[in-house]
């Protein structure tokens, strides 16, 4: 995917003068990749591609047919997915795997399973008795009373001895708490982070994404790279937003009709939400160049 990249940003950004973004020399789609099959199954995979190649077509179709129309933003492209698509495939991924686990701990001789397991043929009994009290009115009270008591005695039998099943699917459902990677981040990943990043040299300037400068370097790509290096063990969409932390305005994403998935998950969280270390955003801040500085906090 990296070499595909390359291919696109010689075609489309070189050759042909369209945005060169502030991804790098591939739009971002190595990473992006990457961090897509690393945490999504090869059919979320193909899912989220096919939206990303299915957008980038439409946008260079209408650019083909409409004089108006802007140029294929390639970067613009892989970033919306990365944003929208894969933050919703993930956490749709996730409710399918909870949901897939809580079937199996309730389904028969599961580690959940208790109480009686087919109420359906009782229900239908009690209908059909009903029915037969109706038709023998009075005079078969005392047989329906006889049949009531040994369905009771039959149901006080079935029962588990430590009381009635409380555990069905609907309660472990709702009841189940929301999964957070809960991770810590230790001091020596924290620094390994920031030597990877090289944020620990005197002479490394963070960038500014927005002048379409080299992404690697940028302020917002090093944080991204430097939260993933520092939690190695955390999900991809527990991971907190750039924008949010470091951002002077915020994360914008609802200002501008966009959901961002990351400040959505960390708000569900809560007080478990995944917090960026101090160090990696106090070595950003101090490295960046001047633009750089007048968009962070």
């Amino acid at each position: 995917m990296q070499r595909l990249g390359q291919l696109l940003y010689v075609i489309y950004a070189t050759a042909c003068g369209y945005p060169k973004g502030g991804r790098g020399m591939d739009f971002g789609l190595a990473d992006f990749a990457r961090a897509t099959c690393g945490a999504m199954s090869s059919a979320r995979c193909v899912e989220i591609f096919d939206h990303l190649f299915t957008r980038a077509a439409g946008m260079a179709r209408k650019r083909r047919q409409r004089v108006d129309a802007a140029p294929l933003d390639w970067a613009e492209v892989v970033e919306e997915a990365e944003n929208l698509k894969f933050g919703q495939l993930v956490g749709q991924q996730e409710a399918e795997e909870t949901t897939r686990r809580i079937i199996a701990e309730t389904a028969p001789g599961g580690s959940g399973s208790g109480g009686r397991k087919s109420p359906r043929r009782d229900d239908a009994n009690d209908e059909v008795a009903a029915g037969d009290e109706r038709k023998r009115g009075k005079r078969g009270g005392k047989v329906e009373a006889g049949k009531a008591a040994k369905r009771e005695a039959a149901e006080s039998e079935k029962a588990p001895r430590g009381g009635p099943a409380s555990d069905s699917k609907e309660t472990r459902a709702t009841t189940a708490p929301a999964e957070a990677a809960n991770v810590v981040a230790k001091t020596e990943d924290i620094t390994a982070a920031l030597e990877a990043l090289d944020l620990n040299k005197t002479d490394f300037v963070v960038k500014n994404y927005a002048t379409g400068e080299v992404k690697e370097e940028t302020a917002a790509h090093l944080f991204n790279r430097g939260v993933r290096l520092s939690f190695p063990d955390m999900k991809g969409s527990d991971a907190p937003c750039f924008f949010f932390w470091m951002g002077k305005k915020g994360c914008k994403a609802a200002s501008a009709g966009k959901v961002c998935e990351n400040c959505k998950r960390a708000a569900k969280l809560g007080a478990k939400a995944v917090k960026p270390p101090t160090e990696l955003m106090e070595a950003i801040a101090s490295k960046a160049n001047e633009s750089t500085k007048a968009l962070l906090k």
